[in-house]
């Protein structure tokens, strides 16, 4: 992105703001899974300081924008209007940033914007000094160094491919497919009879016939739900 792009910011503000109103102002959360938006200001931040001047701050420049665009949507809340902690936590945040020397006036005036549709005075938000905690500075420095340095040989990878060896084919034998084997349990494999249905309860005495049905919904839904959470799951801790 080009900070002189004004095209690409109003953009990102516009997206910020339809994503704030479709989620927070519906009184709904932003999982942190889906989008950690106090990472991505820190990262912006670390990111910059790490390329240095003069694009100290140009990633700022998009982040800002677009997290106060989300985060203006609160105002239409009853759950994540402040004091809600959550937001109070991202509010400290910006404020500390904003306290940053020789930070660039556009990104000051986003701030303050925010606070004054907010209601919300700059003296009443707790700052927690996550700028200063030195476990963020390390991570994306390490992260910094591991995206642009390469493996110097395929052995030095912690994950080094396998070796293949091809199996001549004979005349008229057709070619073997081999899949890889998959990090996801096969869930439609799983026993099923383990599950219970309690035939006491009131409904089921007086329709016996649903224990089935009951029976087939709950086999239905982890099939169908139960490999999208291994999925994310395993996404989650590599």
């Amino acid at each position: 992105m080009n900070a002189s792009n004004t095209s690409e910011k109003t953009y990102l503000k516009n997206l910020g703001s339809f994503l704030g109103l479709y989620t927070l102002g519906r009184n709904k959360p932003i999982l942190q899974i889906d989008l950690d938006l106090k990472s991505l200001v820190v990262e912006s931040l670390h990111k910059g300081q790490i390329a240095g001047a003069p694009k100290e701050q140009e990633f700022m420049l998009f982040t800002i924008p677009f997290v106060c665009n989300v985060l203006r949507s609160v105002a239409h809340s009853k759950v994540f209007a402040p004091p809600n902690s959550w937001t109070m936590g991202l509010l400290g945040l910006l404020i500390e940033i904003h306290n940053i020397p020789d930070l660039k006036l556009a990104l000051k005036f986003e701030m303050e914007l925010l606070l004054k549709d907010l209601q919300t005075e700059m003296e009443a938000v707790t700052i927690k000094n996550v700028l200063q905690c030195e476990n963020l500075k390390d991570k994306y420095k390490v992260e910094q160094l591991i995206s642009l340095t390469p493996p110097k040989t395929p052995g030095s990878s912690l994950l080094a491919p396998q070796s293949f060896t091809p199996t001549p084919l004979q005349p008229g034998t057709p070619p073997q497919q081999h899949a890889m084997p998959s990090l996801v349990p096969q869930i439609q494999d799983m026993d099923y009879t383990k599950i219970r249905i309690n035939t006491q309860l009131p409904l089921f005495q007086k329709r016996p016939e649903l224990t089935h049905c009951v029976q087939t919904a709950i086999e239905s839904a982890i099939s169908k739900l139960g490999r999208l959470v291994v999925e994310k799951s395993i996404n989650m801790t590599l």
